[in-house]
């Protein structure tokens, strides 16, 4: 796996608060995509990999 460099495409979602979820009205859900280039079928173990720092 390995973080993609340069200029990045940024996409912006206004999400409505509701009772699950106190979603901002002026803040937006960005999401990057492609940020993170990753090889393989378990993508899930691949996040985890690069986020998560403790072990149990």
């Amino acid at each position: 796996m390995k973080t993609v460099s340069g200029p990045q495409r940024v996409v912006a979602y206004l999400l409505a608060a509701d009772a699950a979820i106190p979603n901002h009205p002026r803040w937006p859900l960005l999401v990057y995509p492609g940020a993170v280039a990753i090889a393989g079928a378990d993508r899930a173990a691949a996040f985890e990999a690069l986020f998560v720092h403790w072990s149990a």
